[in-house]
């Protein structure tokens, strides 16, 4: 009881660093629960973004940049490599294995100007694997891959965002036609000319065949 009678008589001394006191527990409390959710959805916004970007559960597996300009001789991956990664007892049937080929900024002429955007060549699996859509024209069809025939597939805002399909395009001085215009791509990371909304996209084999990357 005494303890109690002393508390009362604090509290009555001392009102105002006790409101202060309680004060400042309910409002660190707050903060606490109001940063809690904040980083929750926040977290959320990023996974969802990230898919969006990049897709879900995407592992890249890529050269060693900086060992392969430090050794010119060194052994890079290969459409050999992506093969033997497909066909590996180790992935489920679920999985996808797709390769990005060239990923190199090209001379580009169209409607009388010159771009250098960054061509890459893809095969059917990469426009599951990283969620790509086309807003206008088509995909790729089986006879462009199987045939290497010269067509593109180009991101909305490639060479200042003026492609439309059936535009006609000059890559180191070879004739594509544009069969494709790509949905507008979430970014994440550098975005600028490695954006998938900048890129012009080719049949693999294509790509192969032409550029030797």
């Amino acid at each position: 009881m005494s303890a109690i009678r002393d508390a009362l008589e604090m509290f009555r001394d001392q009102k105002v660093r006790f409101m202060l006191t309680v004060s400042g527990i309910v409002v660190g409390v707050a903060s606490l629960v109001v940063m809690a959710s904040v980083l929750e959805v926040g977290q959320a916004v990023l996974r969802e973004s990230s898919s969006q970007a990049s897709g879900d559960d995407v592992l890249t597996i890529s050269n060693d940049w900086h060992k392969m300009n430090d050794n010119p001789d060194a052994r890079r991956l290969d459409f050999a490599d992506q093969l033997a990664i497909t066909e590996s007892t180790l992935l489920s049937p679920d999985n996808r294995v797709t390769g990005t080929y060239g990923m190199t900024n090209r001379a580009v002429r169209f409607d009388e100007k010159d771009y250098r955007p960054l061509t890459l060549g893809v095969d059917p699996e990469a426009f599951e694997v990283y969620k790509l859509t086309v807003e206008q024209g088509l995909l790729f069809s089986s006879s462009d891959f199987t045939d290497g025939r010269r067509v593109i597939v180009a991101g909305i805002d490639a060479l200042d965002g003026k492609l439309k399909p059936g535009d006609l395009v000059r890559v180191e001085g070879t004739p594509f036609t544009v069969v494709g215009i790509l949905a507008k791509k979430a970014e994440m990371g550098p975005g600028g000319s490695w954006s998938w909304n900048n890129r012009l996209l080719f049949p693999q084999r294509t790509y192969r065949l032409d550029f030797d990357p």
